[in-house]
């Protein structure tokens, strides 16, 4: 299990619903709301916590060929390129 922060995204409610979206196309299990969720799928099992301006993310489950480090950089860039399109 490992943990991650992330800022907030400033419209949270858009940015679940994009979650939301891209889960469905995925075959993915994402269930959720402002507060906090869980998804899975692939070999992952994730929970997130709002909390204030971030996003607590738990990697409860992992796939072993996936580093933390790699999951970390992809979430990086996922999140920074949502806020940059946020402005």
């Amino acid at each position: 299990m490992f943990k991650l922060k992330v800022p907030r995204p400033k419209d949270l409610t858009k940015a679940l619903a994009g979650a939301k979206s891209e889960a469905t196309k995925r075959n993915l299990s994402f269930i959720g709301d402002e507060e906090g969720g869980r998804g899975s799928g692939y070999g992952f099992d994730v929970s997130y916590e709002v909390q204030g301006d971030s996003v607590a993310i738990t990697f409860h489950k992992k796939p072993f060929i996936i580093s933390e480090s790699k999951i970390k950089n992809t979430v990086d860039k996922f999140v920074a390129g949502y806020l940059r399109n946020e402005r």
